[in-house]
């Protein structure tokens, strides 16, 4: 039997058919059905991993957002850290006001950079709540008795 006539008998229902072909017309439609669910289950799939996609997505903003306000505030703490590590590395080279020159380590010599002006510091002036004049016995702390009434 050719397809044609196959196809053509399937269309109009034709009841010439055998069982055979009704047995091949049974098989394709359940063959239609298990592609169909399994069409169904790979959309539902699909959907599934597409709603992972944008929560992973949201979570890469919120943590790229978190890490600039980070840096943010890490940035300018860290140049300062910078800033005082390579000030006080150039007080460690200047050890006791020597003169720059050779410096003695562990008996090694290690050259040392020559110094450049460093412009002066600003001096603060603490305030104290202690007074200075005051001799010990004015510092010892005295018992008031309490007045029974």
């Amino acid at each position: 039997m050719s397809c044609y006539s196959f196809v053509n008998k399937l269309i109009h229902r034709n009841k010439k058919m055998s069982p055979h072909e009704m047995e091949i017309i049974n098989h394709y439609k359940v063959l239609l059905d298990e592609k169909n669910k399994e069409l169904v289950r790979k959309d539902e799939t699909i959907a599934q991993l597409e709603r992972k996609l944008e929560d992973k997505e949201l979570m890469i903003k919120y943590l790229q957002n978190e890490i600039d306000k980070f840096r943010q505030v890490v940035a300018p703490i860290t140049q300062r850290i910078i800033t005082k590590q390579i000030n006080l590395g150039s007080d460690i080279w200047c050890l006791n006001g020597k003169k720059h020159g050779v410096v003695q380590t562990q008996n090694k010599q290690a050259e040392e950079p020559p110094q450049t002006p460093e412009p002066s510091r600003v001096k603060r002036e603490g305030i104290s709540a202690e007074p200075l004049n005051l001799s010990k016995s004015d510092l010892q702390i005295r018992k008031i008795p309490k007045k029974t009434w």
